[in-house]
């Protein structure tokens, strides 16, 4: 799995986030009613950490970053600034 879509309580649209990057490790997160724009990215920064991420399934790292896009309020943050913003990526 490489994308998976979710939505966000109190939130009307749907997002998709998607791996990127070399090491598959870096999330791009984009509006449903904006395919194709950036509007969230949770990136992990160090390359030794992207592989060390690499260790986990793509399914479950997926959900990791959706759980802290949506957790940390990084998706209601980048509605409020009207996108795009770069976080990055805990383990």
């Amino acid at each position: 799995m490489h994308h998976k879509q979710f939505s966000v309580d109190g939130v009307s649209i749907t997002f998709t986030a998607a791996l990127e990057g070399e090491t598959a490790r870096t999330v791009q997160i984009t509006r449903d009613d904006h395919p194709g724009r950036p509007f969230l990215t949770l990136d992990p920064v160090d390359h030794e950490v992207a592989h060390a991420l690499q260790k986990m399934s793509d399914e479950v790292f997926l959900e990791m970053a959706i759980r802290q896009a949506i957790d940390e309020h990084l998706i209601h943050k980048a509605l409020e600034s009207h996108g795009p913003i770069v976080a990055m990526l805990k383990h």
